[in-house]
C-alpha cells in the first residue's frame, strides 16, 4: 500500500468554505496478460469512513503506459473512504494492465 500526502484545500466548493482533502494516486495492475477488474487501498491520512470520495483518471504524459482516453474514461473509478485509506476499484472493457495515475477529492 502507498503512502499518499494529501492536500489541504481552503474553501472547497460545497463544503461550506471550510477544508477538504484532494490528491493524486497511482495503483499499479498487474502486468502480463491484464485485468478487466482491480481494486487497491492506497494510504491517505486523515481520511475517515464517512467521506465521500470523488475519484477520476488524472492527465497523463504522452511517455505513460496508460492513458485515460485508452482506458475508456466512460468507466470512471470507484473511491471508497476508510480510516486512512482509500480503497480504488477500477473496471475496464478491454484488459489493462501497468500503473495508472487518478486524482482524488472529497467531497
Amino acid at each position: 500500500m502507498a503512502l499518499i500526502k494529501p492536500k489541504q484545500i481552503e474553501g472547497g466548493a460545497g463544503n461550506g468554505g471550510g477544508n477538504t482533502l484532494s490528491g493524486a494516486a497511482i495503483v499499479t495492475l498487474p502486468s502480463g496478460a491484464g485485468v478487466y477488474e482491480h481494486e487497491e487501498a492506497v494510504a491517505v491520512p486523515g481520511i475517515v469512513p464517512g467521506n465521500t470520495i470523488l475519484a477520476a483518471f488524472a492527465a497523463s504524459e504522452d511517455a505513460d503506459e496508460n492513458e485515460a482516453w485508452m482506458l475508456d474514461p466512460a468507466i470512471n473509478p470507484v473511491a471508497t473512504a476508510g480510516t486512512d485509506q482509500i480503497t480504488f476499484e477500477l473496471s475496464f472493457r478491454e484488459k489493462a494492465s501497468g500503473p495508472i495515475k487518478l486524482i482524488w477529492k472529497v467531497l
